[in-house]
């Protein structure tokens, strides 16, 4: 396998909804990838630990979503 992977972000501010252990809370991008994104709580939330499986979602309209 080639050691020269590309990682590729692509910043963006995005408002958005991360939904763990059935709590919502809203959150701003910073960047996204493939594989995951950089994002900021609106507030502190204790629900936003490290490794915790979640929900990740992006508005884009009134019916359409990421």
């Amino acid at each position: 396998m080639s050691c020269n992977r590309r990682r590729t972000r692509v910043r963006g501010r995005f408002e958005g909804v991360i939904t763990v252990q059935g709590r919502e809370i809203p959150v701003m991008t910073k960047n996204l990838s493939l594989k995951g994104l950089l994002c900021h709580p609106d507030s502190t939330d204790p629900a936003l630990e490290p490794d915790l499986e979640c929900i990740v979602r992006i508005d884009l309209g009134n019916d359409l979503h990421i």
